[in-house]
């Protein structure tokens, strides 16, 4: 237990640390615009206590578009939070209870003999499992679309999906793909 609160305290450290820096990041950038691209890098990255490579990059990418990178960043957001749903809902569906120890001891047996002969390696077990509790999961959602429960997860993959291909349409555009 203690060691939790431990990783809990560190991870809220490293969350407030990462958000000063893009706020001192964001004033940096805010600076440089003030100025009218007349300021060196060099003099906004001081005052914003960051590097030149940082705020050079964060003009480049951003050329001023602060709202698209709030919006890009609440989808992304979102985004996690839905994958983690759905991620939590599998582990769940997930069946640890058997005895696997023969199974695995025969992967292993088998390992060796495979990579002689240029066979891939077996799939894990644990990877067999959740690949098993996934396609129980899409069953149960192909066999009862109308309860409203089986509605809301299929609306929250929609939207995964939706936001996943806006994000790649975001990230391609950046590279000019």
């Amino acid at each position: 237990m203690n060691e939790l609160a431990e990783v809990k305290r560190a991870v809220e450290a490293k969350r407030s640390a990462e958000e000063g820096y893009r706020a001192s990041l964001a004033a940096a950038v805010a600076r440089l615009q003030a100025a009218g691209d007349k300021q060196p890098y060099a003099t906004v990255a001081n005052a914003a206590g960051v590097s030149r490579q940082a705020v050079r990059e964060l003009v480049k990418r951003h050329a001023g578009d602060t709202d698209t990178t709030s919006d890009e960043a609440r989808m992304r957001a979102r985004l996690a939070e839905l994958d983690a749903a759905y991620e939590r809902a599998i582990d769940r569906m997930t069946d640890r209870a058997g005895d696997y120890k023969r199974i695995t001891a025969w992967q292993n047996a088998q390992a060796g003999k495979r990579r002689r002969k240029g066979l891939p390696p077996l799939t894990p077990v644990s990877v067999q499992l959740r690949d098993y509790a996934e396609s129980r999961a899409l069953k149960v959602l192909e066999d009862f679309p109308d309860d409203p429960r089986v509605k809301r997860i299929i609306a929250d993959l929609d939207e995964a999906a939706t936001l996943r291909k806006t994000l790649q349409a975001i990230d391609d555009s950046r590279l000019a793909f």
